[in-house]
């Protein structure tokens, strides 16, 4: 079970308020798939899945 940050609901909804929240949702499981698959595969840096840029603010 994935629990979400009702926050990251909130954002994307804003900035793309014809989703659904199940598309939404959806499209969290399939992130999470993908992460995995390319973290096997050495394509990824786990200090990006765990610190993403797109979560913090920047100067």
């Amino acid at each position: 079970m994935i629990i979400v940050e009702m926050g990251l609901i909130i954002y994307y909804m804003s900035k793309n308020p014809q989703y659904k929240i199940s598309e939404i949702l959806n499209s969290i499981d399939y992130t999470y798939e993908k992460y995995l698959e390319e973290l096997k595969e050495g394509r990824l840096n786990v200090i990006e899945v765990i610190k993403p840029n797109y979560r913090f603010i920047s100067f």
